[in-house]
């Protein structure tokens, strides 16, 4: 399987977290070491540290995102202070049906 963008992390890390706003599960960010492309993630009474700095800010903001895809995604943390990890978000709603009205009456 071929690797994620950096763009494409990052658009499935805000699809997660606009996931979580609508299920009023609360994510906080908060600074970490005062550094560029590192923070503390605080969800589901809980916190992880994402992210760390590199030795550019583009190199920095990858790593931040990187970081946060492996928390959000797959449950990768630098620590994560709490018995579980982070609440999923619900299931994704099935978009309109593209069938036709006779492949639809086929189903039933």
């Amino acid at each position: 399987m071929e690797e994620l963008t950096r763009q494409q992390k990052a658009e499935a890390c805000l699809l997660i977290i606009a996931k979580r706003c609508a299920d009023d599960k609360p994510i906080t960010f908060e600074s970490d070491w005062e550094e560029f492309g590192a923070a503390t993630l605080i969800a589901d009474g809980g916190h992880t540290h994402i992210g760390h700095e590199g030795d550019s800010d583009e190199e920095s903001f990858t790593n931040f995102v990187n970081s946060l895809y492996g928390q959000l995604i797959h449950g990768q943390g630098l620590s994560w202070v709490k018995d579980e990890p982070l609440t999923p978000p619900r299931p994704q709603q099935t978009s309109p049906s593209s069938e036709t009205p006779e492949e639809r009456q086929d189903h039933s």
